[in-house]
């Protein structure tokens, strides 16, 4: 058969089939058509992998690509770091589908819209208002919803509704801890597992709330770990990069996001704009600044430049995630031998700190867990969760989404979505890609070709 592309020699690693050997790829019209010793073809298109190592390609479940935060840059930093699939997590919608259309780099992209006081809901929002915004936010292309709480709290009443109303309707939803009667922390999350209750709830990035603001972090981590054992409800993920990121807006004379207001008191540093500002110029605080097309993070009086000249809206990042419960989230499992911590994605996108791959491959080198363990859990788990039906596993008839993997350096040498090579050794090539819905979408895209996820997944087994 001549094919689109023929990957030799590579080094297969795939959870679903316990395939760690070295075979051959053969690709066409978007599909893996054959895994085999020695591919014969008539190709000119092939690609010998020696020495590179093939999972199934990454599906990073938390990144930011909108106005509201990341930017669209993170497409490319995306493609870079070896990810063929992202779910944004805040919208807006719209400025997530735009920035697929102008700043697109062949990836797969999903959102989950944001319910935020101010902007589309109030924060006692009745039910009724609750149920119209969500009909409509799917209507528009949305995956499912995101609650914003740690950054944009709404009443615990609300939030419990939204769990309901999703759960009813079977739609993705996924809560970012703190309603207007807890914070960003440890308190924040055994709140939201209580409201959660039997509803089915993605919880992300759990390190976030074990960062020392109620007892010591490990001693947090253990009581979170323990929650989420005996919680089956609760789908979990955690990242493994240092530096958070949080709105750096001011409004009033200090941050609208109380996480912002959360790190600058870990760091000791006033609850205001000017505490804002002391902590940029000190480097505790690191404002995302848009260079060559990527983000990089800025500080000292560059960064309180770029932060004012900006009128506070940036993204800012500190450096507040502690590397042991990192560690201890990404590796911990449970008396059956399964993950605690479900997936590993990164909070990332246009926010610089695409680090997943590069930090779980260290991991693996210290023998935290295998490489089969790391495409489970950024890979495999991912797809089953999100309902991305055809991705996560190298077969026969599989979506030909691959992330090529250069070992010794301890990152991603080539990007494959859907057949298409969109970045080689550094150098993103891939054009705007593809946006995933769900069935209560009624809304055309133009030029963007669309798929849908299978909303059913979210509430399996996984």
């Amino acid at each position: 058969m001549i094919y689109d592309l023929v990957l030799k020699n590579a080094r297969i690693v795939d959870y679903s089939s316990q395939l760690n050997d070295i075979m051959d790829i053969g690709i066409k019209d978007n599909k893996i058509i054959e895994i085999s010793r020695d591919i014969i073809t008539t190709s000119k298109n092939h690609i010998d992998l020696s020495d590179k190592i093939v999972i199934p390609g990454i599906i990073d479940v938390h990144v930011h690509i909108s106005s509201l935060l990341g930017g669209p840059e993170g497409h490319k930093m995306m493609a870079k770091s070896g990810v063929t699939t992202a779910i944004d997590f805040a919208g807006p919608l719209e400025s997530v589908i735009h920035s697929l259309y102008n700043k697109g780099s062949g990836l797969n992209i999903g959102c989950l819209e944001s319910l935020r006081p101010g902007y589309n809901l109030s924060s006692d929002a009745d039910k009724s208002q609750v149920k119209e915004v969500i009909d409509d936010t799917l209507k528009q292309g949305a995956m499912g919803i995101k609650i914003m709480g740690g950054h944009y709290p709404l009443s615990k009443e609300t939030t419990k509704y939204i769990f309901e109303y999703c759960n009813e309707k079977k739609v993705i939803i996924a809560f970012h801890a703190g309603t207007l009667s807890s914070r960003s922390d440890l308190r924040g999350f055994r709140e939201a597992v209580e409201l959660a209750g039997d509803y089915r709830v993605y919880i992300p990035h759990v390190n976030s709330y074990c960062r020392g603001m109620t007892k010591e972090p490990l001693d947090e981590l253990k009581e979170l770990l323990q929650e989420l054992s005996s919680n089956d409800n609760i789908i979990s993920g955690s990242y493994l990069a240092k530096i958070n990121a949080t709105s750096g807006y001011c409004t009033n004379g200090e941050p609208l996001s109380k996480v912002t207001q959360n790190c600058l008191k870990i760091g000791g540093y006033d609850l205001t704009k000017k505490g804002l500002e002391k902590a940029i110029t000190d480097g505790f605080a690191m404002v995302n600044a848009i260079k060559n097309d990527e983000k990089i993070l800025l500080k000292g009086e560059n960064g309180v430049q770029y932060w004012l000249d900006n009128k506070t809206d940036t993204t800012v990042s500190f450096p507040v995630n502690l590397m042991d419960v990192a560690y201890l989230c990404a590796t911990s499992k449970d008396k059956n031998d399964e993950f605690i911590v479900d997936m590993i994605s990164t909070d990332g996108g246009g926010i610089p700190r695409n680090v997943s791959l590069h930090q779980a491959l260290l991991l693996v080198k210290f023998g935290a867990f295998s490489i089969l363990d790391m495409a489970n859990k950024m890979s495999y788990k991912p797809a089953k969760v999100f309902g991305f039906e055809n991705k996560g596993f190298i077969k026969e008839g599989a979506d030909a989404d691959l992330t090529v993997i250069d070992y010794d350096k301890n990152n991603a040498y080539m990007t494959i979505a859907g057949g298409n090579i969109i970045m080689i050794d550094g150098t993103v090539i891939g054009e705007k890609g593809t946006l995933y819905t769900t069935d209560f979408c009624d809304k055309e895209f133009g030029n963007i070709k669309t798929s849908k996820i299978d909303r059913d997944s979210f509430y399996l087994d996984a």
